[in-house]
């Protein structure tokens, strides 16, 4: 039980880290660059898509950030004016197909649906880290453009326990920051 709140907690840290980490904003002067929207920026130049089905709908994303550091992917799908959100994070870096909720390296990797920006009805793809939840598979990352796309879907959990299918996930061609 206590792997259980330990990584609810993890999860939540990094939902709010999404939420209030800093906007990427283009350099001006002679640094600045258009890359007409042809990937490479990562954060704020939308490009790609981002969509998963669930309640009987599809989650369709306005906005799409996504990182990659040296031994994290976070991918992050926003809708709405409330930031309704889903937020993948995995603990590889490359292309590949991982589970969500089972631990790779000491972390697990995670999926996470949250109603609305600063609400506690949040919906996590995490258990003992070694039961599977569902999966991700990152099909291709292109080096050149910096853009990734792929598959996911998950089974999210709340603080009641109660279950909530996310299928037919997929994000293509979205950006991302390789920091």
């Amino acid at each position: 039980m206590k792997e259980i709140k330990f990584s609810l907690i993890l999860i939540l840290s990094l939902t709010m880290f999404a939420f209030t980490s800093c906007d990427n904003e283009p350099l001006e002067g002679e640094f600045g660059v258009d890359n007409g929207g042809n990937g490479g920026g990562g954060g704020n130049n939308q490009t790609g898509s981002f969509q998963v089905d669930f309640d009987d709908q599809t989650f369709i994303a306005s906005q799409i950030s996504a990182t990659r550091t040296d031994d994290i992917i976070n991918i992050t799908g926003l809708r709405g004016t409330n930031q309704e959100s889903v937020i993948l994070t995995i603990n590889e870096t490359s292309s590949g197909t991982y589970q969500f909720g089972v631990s790779v390296s000491a972390s697990a990797n995670g999926a996470t649906y949250v109603e609305s920006n600063g609400s506690s009805n949040i919906w996590v793809a995490l258990t003992d880290g070694i039961e599977s939840q569902g999966e991700i598979t990152i099909s291709e990352i292109d080096e050149i453009n910096l853009t990734m796309s792929g598959t996911f879907s998950f089974t999210g959990f709340n603080t009641s326990g109660e279950s909530k299918m996310f299928t037919n996930g997929v994000f293509i061609n979205v950006d991302f920051d390789d920091i």
